[in-house]
């Protein structure tokens, strides 16, 4: 580290972002932000963004929208087009970011959210398909490691997923939504 300093990681290739955000393996990220704020909007843009700048795959449990929306979402951001409205891609440009994006993500099911059966399926991900980011959108649809919300099941999960990476030289980003909501003075609160 003294000779060295400390890995820089990789950034999607864009200075602005790349420079209060980069990518390092055996880590875990934790994306948070106010109902609205464009988290998960901003990871789908940012793995495309990986794996056209530094062909990284990435695996990605995404319980809140349907993996074919998620395809055309991730379609539209590999295009640079939106996937709807009067400039949209065609279909022709949708079938392209649908196979560009199939030889670079994988879906995992969210039909069974328990967190070993998560993990053991990524394993098989990096095994398979190289995989080298995991991102799992949102966090409260895991299951089997912090099912009661303490303080302690949550930080074993966290340690479960930060050794993880650590093991199988991944980056892990994870979407925490805020429990509760107030307004104060007009402002959104966590």
């Amino acid at each position: 580290l003294f000779r060295g300093g400390f890995e820089q990681g990789v950034g999607c290739g864009i200075q602005s972002v790349d420079n209060i955000f980069r990518t390092l393996p055996h880590t875990l990220t934790v994306v948070t932000g106010i109902p609205g704020s464009g988290k998960s909007t901003f990871l789908t843009w940012y793995s495309v963004r990986l794996a056209e700048e530094h062909g990284y795959r990435c695996a990605v449990l995404s319980a809140e929208i349907s993996s074919q929306v998620h395809l055309i979402q991730m379609a539209s951001v590999y295009q640079r087009k939106p996937y709807r409205g009067p400039n949209k891609m065609t279909e022709d440009e949708l079938i392209e970011g649908i196979d560009w994006i199939g030889e670079r993500f994988v879906f995992i099911d969210e039909s069974d959210t328990d967190i070993d059966s998560v993990l053991d399926r990524t394993h098989a991900a990096v095994l398979r398909n190289g995989i080298r980011m995991l991102i799992v959108d949102p966090y409260n649809f895991l299951t089997g490691g912090a099912d009661d919300g303490s303080v302690i099941a949550i930080n074993k999960l966290l340690v479960g997923l930060k050794t993880f990476a650590v093991e199988h030289g991944i980056a892990i980003c994870l979407v925490a939504h805020p429990v509760k909501m107030y307004a104060h003075n007009g402002e959104a609160q966590i």
